[in-house]
């Protein structure tokens, strides 16, 4: 990005640069996907469900980045996991099967 303090000169490096441009559709792709998904679940048991990012930043920093994974991170991810499991045994709300 360029030194000075101006938004538009800013803005307008950031949008020329294609990893940018990457994340963009990336995040457009994940709005569509979570609106979807919203359309066939209840939140109460989509909303859970997205905790699991914790879990794959976890899995990858280890080999991308070095990351150790020490066992409270272990026991985290097994609560993290016991969590979503114990949410997803819920009954569904009535009246909130898809189409009604």
């Amino acid at each position: 990005l360029p030194a000075t303090a101006s938004l538009g000169p800013a803005v307008d490096a950031a949008l020329r640069q294609p990893l940018i441009l990457v994340l963009v559709g990336v995040f457009v792709c994940q709005l569509i996907n979570w609106l979807k998904v919203l359309e066939h679940a209840d939140l109460s048991y989509a909303q859970p469900i997205t905790s699991l990012s914790y879990i794959s930043v976890c899995a990858f920093s280890a080999p991308l980045f070095g990351e150790q994974i020490e066992p409270i991170k272990v026991a985290g991810i097994f609560c993290i996991l016991s969590g979503v499991w114990l949410l997803s045994q819920g009954r569904p709300l009535a009246g909130s099967e898809p189409g009604t």
